[in-house]
């Protein structure tokens, strides 16, 4: 049997309270400042008090386990339907 690393890619709601700003594209930004949403590898949702899935798959990525160069991944919509790159 063939192993997979599968990544499910989802909406998900993160609430950030009392944001302060001028006005709501300031506080935009300064929320997604505050848990890090623009620095991608910095992720800090613990800034948040409230966080859930937003029960909305957007798509799917299927690599084989041990597949180095990708030859073999393959990205699927939320039904399952292969995407074509």
């Amino acid at each position: 049997m063939t192993q997979y690393n599968v990544h499910i890619f989802v909406v998900v709601r993160v609430k950030v309270p009392s944001v302060e700003a001028e006005n709501q594209k300031e506080a935009m930004s300064k929320a997604e400042e505050r848990v890090g949403l623009r620095a991608f590898d910095n992720v800090q949702i613990p800034g948040a008090t409230e966080v859930e899935y937003a029960d909305e798959i957007l798509s799917y990525l299927v690599e084989g386990v041990g597949d180095e160069a990708y030859e073999h991944s393959r990205r699927y919509d939320a039904w399952g339907r292969e995407l074509t790159q």
